[in-house]
Order: C-alpha cells, then structure tokens, then sequence
C-alpha cells in the first residue's frame, strides 16, 4: 500500500561527478519497500508540477536510499537537500522483483545510476547467505 509522506533528510551526499546519495527518513514508507520498487518525489509547482520517480536504492534502519545523477532542475535543487530539510514523498511504487531461491547464483547488471534498485536486490539476496555476481 502506497503513502504520501513527509521525509526528513538525514544525509545527502555527493559520491561521485553529479552523482549524489540521499537517506531519506520516512518509517511509515520503509517498511513495505521492496527491491525494483520506487517513490515519487514532489517538487515545488514552480519548478515541476507532477512529481519524478527515483528508484530505491536499499533501506537503512528507517530511512530510504536514493542515488541519483544532477540533470535538470529537479535533481538540481536535490543536490541542494540538507540534514533535516523536509520533502514529500510518495511510495513505495510499483512491483518490485521477483526472485526464487535457486541452485544458481544469480547475475545483476546494471550501468550509471541504473544500478541503484540493484543494490537493494544485491543486499535482500545477501541477508538469504547468497551472494550474487556483480
């Protein structure tokens, strides 16, 4: 079930060329997200009307991760965020993975930001003592 949410920033940091991570803490989100899934996040109306999807990139205690790369406006002003900045956030979105325990060790790939929902895949399979192939 989905929830609209005002998150507190924990951490937003840059970790690479216009590439940022962010701890959101929204406890009431945290608890039901899954690998592949994803939140919305709102935008002041003068910057964007509709909100943008970031995928969740792992779960800490109850704060949500978000890697994210500096393109426009929007992840402009993200790149901005600071420890206990607030922001509206919707989630969590969409199905998610499947994964079935198997006799294979499983391979992830992904490139860029792209790798951020399987980071989260990579550490749910991880707490099952299966290590995947990166």
């Amino acid at each position: 079930m989905k929830s609209m949410t005002i998150a507190r920033v924990i951490e937003n940091i840059r970790i690479a060329d216009r590439i940022y991570r962010a701890e959101l803490h929204a406890p009431d989100i945290v608890c039901r997200c899954q690998p592949g899934q994803f939140i919305n996040v709102y935008f002041p109306e003068s910057i964007r009307i509709f909100p943008r999807p970031f995928s969740i990139a792992g779960v800490i205690n109850d704060c949500i991760v978000l890697i994210y790369k500096v393109i426009g406006p929007q992840t402009t002003l993200m790149s901005r965020w600071r420890a206990d900045d607030t922001v509206t956030i919707l989630g969590p979105l969409g199905n998610g993975f499947t994964y079935n325990n198997s006799d294979y060790k499983p391979i992830l790939l992904a490139g860029g930001v792209g790798v951020a929902p399987l980071m989260f895949l990579r550490d749910r399979i991880a707490e099952k003592g299966i290590e995947p192939l990166l």
